[in-house]
């Protein structure tokens, strides 16, 4: 089971490989291995990995959410052959309610959130309220979107090792 969240979104898909630790890490050795995924569902989870309740009544916190994953493959995807899947978060936490997302509960964002646009440049988007940025302020349910460098919504998949994979040290390697 692996787990990562965005910070900025930038549409795509995403991938898992692998790179032997003895050799250098770079693109060619982490392509040369890429893991499939176990199979075709991703779970939503808010609250870390702790959190293994369903999301119920609209609530999300400290539960999880399973989902059929879209995933691409063939020659359609490097290296070919192999699968990236589609991140199933909006590129907006506004923008939730216009992705055709069926999750139920269905999320609807609160006023705080459709008004919050993330961090700024500069930094946090705290404003005067540094307190906010240091303990967690989440004012969108939905995506996980907090105040500052915090963000609560985890995208979680599960990977297949291959069998035939040689005994040794591995770097798992991620990319988007």
């Amino acid at each position: 089971e692996v787990a990562w969240t965005h910070k900025a979104w930038h549409g795509g898909g995403y991938q898992y490989r692998l790179c032997p630790a003895g050799r250098h890490l770079d693109e060619e050795c982490f392509q040369s291995h890429p893991l499939p995924f176990a199979d075709g569902t991703s779970t939503l989870r808010w609250g870390g990995v702790g959190a293994t309740a369903p999301c119920e009544a609209g609530r999300y916190h400290n539960c999880t959410i399973h989902f059929n994953a879209t995933d691409v493959g063939g020659s359609a995807v490097v290296p070919h052959g192999s699968t990236w899947r589609r991140c199933p978060i909006p590129r907006a936490p506004w923008a939730w309610a216009y992705t055709g997302a069926t999750f139920d509960p269905i999320c609807e964002e609160s006023d705080a959130c459709t008004s919050y646009h993330g961090p700024g440049f500069s930094g946090p988007g705290c404003g005067g309220d540094t307190a906010s940025c240091s303990t967690g302020a989440y004012p969108c349910e939905c995506s996980g979107w907090g105040i500052g460098d915090l963000f609560r919504l985890e995208i979680v998949d599960k990977l297949r090792v291959p069998a035939d994979l040689p005994e040794g040290e591995w770097v798992l390697g991620w990319r988007r």
